[in-house]
């Protein structure tokens, strides 16, 4: 059975690749041509998932046995590990972590800072996961060659903590002042937009007092009309 060959040039323009493909050079553009696995891959990774596109970025490659982690790998056991492909364990933590981060922390989806510190929050939570994995396949205290005697041969071995340990801890460390940080953002917006109603009422009783004041020292101009009906023209300015 043939397959199906795809001129790129035939699907740069379409709405869901274009932005990926645009930056290639033109002369790649116009000579590529890719199966239809190929392109449903592109498509794929171009998809707007919900994830900023952190699926494509932060996963680790998957190398089947010689992965660190196979041994407490699922899709290793049982024959699924997608060699060359990213990490589906790592997808799925992705998938379900980025949502709720951007929920429950009401992230502005235009605010690129915060984005930032979304994607550095969900790299912690990954670089944390991966050193519990190499914790649990190499336990915490590590065996490594301290000397050798150049007469005998004889090696001599320190045992000491996995570097692990302290991989972990400072992506906990990482996670925990990420949160600090999204609080003291989250604090100095509430506090700016109560600022702003307080400072624009604050604006609105003082101009109010100083036109009943005008009213009461110039009864020739002013006539008994309520605050709200004057024109702006004729509002007092604390500001003139």
């Amino acid at each position: 059975m043939s397959t199906k060959l795809v001129k790129l040039e035939d699907v740069k323009d379409a709405p869901e690749l274009s932005e990926l493909l645009r930056n290639l050079p033109e002369e790649f553009v116009t000579s590529v041509t890719l199966d239809e696995k190929q392109i449903s891959m592109l498509r794929a990774h171009a998809a707007n998932d919900g994830t900023l596109g952190l699926k494509a970025r932060l996963p680790i490659v998957c190398a089947g046995s010689e992965c660190p982690f196979a041994k407490v790998c699922v899709y290793q056991k049982v024959g699924l590990a997608p060699v060359d492909y990213g990490c589906p364990e790592e997808m799925i933590i992705i998938e379900k972590l980025v949502p709720a981060l951007v929920k429950d922390l009401q992230v502005d989806s235009e605010n690129l800072v915060e984005l930032d510190m979304i994607m550095e929050y969900v790299d912690a939570e990954l670089q944390e996961i991966r050193a519990q994995k190499e914790l649990a396949v190499r336990g915490q205290i590590e065996e490594s060659v301290s000397t050798v005697d150049p007469a005998s041969g004889t090696a001599y071995y320190e045992r000491k903590e996995s570097p692990s340990l302290n991989v972990k801890e400072r992506a906990q460390r990482r996670k925990a002042q990420l949160r600090k940080d999204f609080l003291a953002t989250r604090e100095q917006r509430a506090r700016y937009k109560l600022d702003k109603v307080e400072d624009e009422s604050t604006r609105q009783a003082e101009k109010r007092k100083q036109y009943e004041n005008l009213i009461k020292n110039n009864p020739e101009r002013f006539t008994d009309v309520p605050f709200d009906e004057v024109p702006e023209h004729d509002k007092p300015n604390k500001e003139k």
